[in-house]
């Protein structure tokens, strides 16, 4: 269980940094 936690934890950590570099990259071309 505590295995499951912590790999949705890292791919939500991973899902976050992936959308706020979107978010830069779309910030920058507006």
């Amino acid at each position: 269980m505590a295995d499951l936690v912590t790999t949705l934890t890292n791919l939500y950590k991973t899902d976050w940094v992936i959308l706020m570099q979107l978010v830069a990259k779309h910030s920058n071309t507006l």
